[in-house]
């Protein structure tokens, strides 16, 4: 209790003495404080030279926006300008207090420092005030080019109202051939199963033929055998005849008889209808060609196998019943078995199928053929072997 009435004493007396170091106190109070506030604003400059580092990897994408549209550059530019403005406006705030508390020096010095320091912990707000401004605009370019892709289909559909002439005539004239194809197809898909079962029909009726006749030919032989007598069949029809000879020591009348036989090259066949005419030129050039009556089978394989027919002068292969219905249709021959019981039998239109079909071209036989010089009732090959010829075309078919 003492001491505090002491203090009261003694401070009075020093009141004018102390009156210039106390002005002091408060300005060196007022220097210290930007002194004290430097480390905390260089503390902070890290933190936000971090920030600014740290923010151009975020930042990264952005630089990528503008590649995509060309607008986005400029318009970030625009947004930085007033951040940093904003900074410039607040440090004449912080720098009015000190003009009018402190000194003419002090300020000065305390100007320049609040100066570096407030600046700084501002460019955060500005850093992040830029990517706030920078992703509005972006979504504006967006929906302006987005606009346009909109609008184009309305275009579109007004100018697809109105359809030119010309288009419509085009149209119209796809729609009929259309139409006249499918026609088409749906006839003739009718008329190819009408064709598929007459042709089926025929060749079961070809069929039943050729066992007839196979039956026939066998009890004829029985009831001859039975009486004591031989059964002598009828003379062939048709001729097969096959060439086995070359070019070479040939009279050119012989030659002459192979061409128009249309024996040209060697191992050629062609079938021939049985008459004077026929035989005998079959005598001038028998020694060059071997021929005899063939059988169905011989007949049917060599058609199916190596069967050609000659269509505008070309050698086509007939694989198809079309073919043969286009070329002898107009003679009731629609397909490849027509085609073979009428050159069997020697129909009323063999010399027409005769002439459609190729020569065959057969392979040389298995084995060879040794002695042409001599006749096959001699040992040789050339001339008449009768049946013989079905095994001699077996193998060489």
């Amino acid at each position: 209790m003492s001491k505090k009435p002491e203090a009261k004493k003694d401070a009075p007396k020093a009141e004018p003495k102390a009156a210039a170091p106390k002005a002091e106190p408060k300005a060196a109070s007022k220097k210290e404080e930007p002194k004290a506030a430097a480390p905390a604003a260089k503390k902070e400059e890290p933190k936000a030279a971090a920030s600014k580092k740290e923010e151009p990897k975020a930042a990264a994408p952005k630089k990528e926006e503008p590649k995509a549209a060309a607008p986005k550059k400029e318009e970030p530019k625009a947004a930085a300008k007033p951040a940093a403005a904003a900074p410039k406006k607040e440090e004449p705030k912080a720098a009015a207090p000190a003009k009018k508390q402190g000194s003419e020096s002090a300020p000065k010095s305390a100007a320049k420092k609040g100066s570096e320091s407030a600046p700084k912990p501002d460019a955060k707000k500005a850093a992040a005030k830029p990517t706030a401004t920078t992703t509005k605009p972006a979504a504006k370019v967006t929906s302006k080019t987005a606009a346009p892709t909109k609008a184009a289909p309305v275009k579109a559909s007004a100018a697809a109202g109105h359809v030119p002439e010309n288009v419509q005539k085009k149209l119209a004239t796809q729609a009929k051939i259309t139409a006249s194809r499918q026609i088409s197809k749906a006839s003739k898909k009718s008329a190819g199963v009408k064709s598929r079962r007459d042709i089926f029909r025929r060749a079961e009726k070809y069929a039943k033929e050729y066992r007839t006749q196979e039956r026939e030919l066998i009890r004829f032989k029985r009831q001859a055998k039975n009486a004591g007598n031989y059964y002598r069949a009828a003379q062939p029809k048709v001729m097969l005849v096959v060439r086995i000879r070359g070019i070479n020591r040939i009279a050119p009348k012989s030659v002459k008889i192979l061409h128009l036989l249309r024996l040209r090259q060697i191992h050629n066949a062609v079938f021939l209808k049985v008459n004077k005419a026929t035989m005998n030129m079959l005598r001038v050039i028998e020694p060059y060609v071997t021929y005899g009556p063939p059988t169905q089978k011989t007949v049917a394989a060599l058609m199916y196998k190596r069967g050609h027919g000659k269509v505008n002068k070309q050698r086509i292969k007939l694989d198809q019943n079309a073919i043969v219905e286009r070329a002898l249709g107009k003679h009731g021959l629609i397909c490849v078995e027509d085609l073979i019981h009428e050159i069997y039998t020697c129909g009323p239109h063999f010399k027409e199928a005769n002439n459609f079909l190729w020569p065959f071209k057969l392979s040389s036989p298995l084995g060879g053929l040794a002695e042409k010089r001599r006749h096959y009732s001699e040992g040789g090959n050339h001339g008449n072997r009768e049946e013989d010829i079905n095994k001699l075309v077996k193998l060489m078919n």
